[in-house]
């Protein structure tokens, strides 16, 4: 059977038409799982901020030089977590220029998840009353950390076999 002119015409209109289909099926996908990964890593940093908050907690109610040790599992976008206190901000010689300053824009913040610039500053940098940090201290993601019940307050600190 011979093709008319009219469906000859036709099949590249159909192939570039379905070309463009299969492109914006990719993009859209692709955009799709990348904000569904965004969200999982906003629920990640905000799940585990709100289980160390309720460590700190429970570490403040115990008896004055109990201590217990926390792990930092974050996404892997996240860098590490510096805490400090609004009068001593942490060192800049140790932060990006760009961290640096989003701490100095929140002085009454003594937690700050690095990069502080990833998401919204709610969601990176935090207030934990109970919580001191006798210099400013920063760790890496994945490491552990150990707060110590102080009586009127939580100290955070390196673990005793990680102190320099």
């Amino acid at each position: 059977m011979s093709k008319k002119k009219g469906q000859i015409f036709a099949e590249p209109f159909f192939w570039i038409l379905a070309l463009i289909t299969a492109a914006l099926v990719l993009t859209f996908g692709y955009m799709a799982v990348k904000r569904l990964n965004d969200t999982f890593d906003k629920t990640s940093i905000a799940k585990w901020s709100t289980n160390f908050k309720k460590v700190v907690d429970e570490v403040y109610y115990m008896d004055t030089g109990s201590s217990k040790s926390i792990a930092i599992m974050l996404p892997k976008k996240v860098k590490g977590i510096c805490f400090y206190d609004g009068a001593n901000i942490a060192n800049s010689n140790v932060l990006s220029p760009t961290d640096y300053r989003t701490i100095q824009l929140n002085p009454n913040k003594n937690m700050a998840i690095l990069p502080a610039a990833l998401y919204d500053s709610n969601l990176m940098l935090h207030s934990i009353g109970k919580l001191k940090a006798a210099s400013p201290l920063c760790v890496n993601n994945g490491a552990n950390l150990r707060l110590v019940s102080r009586g009127d307050y939580v100290s955070v600190e390196l673990p005793i076999a990680n102190r320099p």
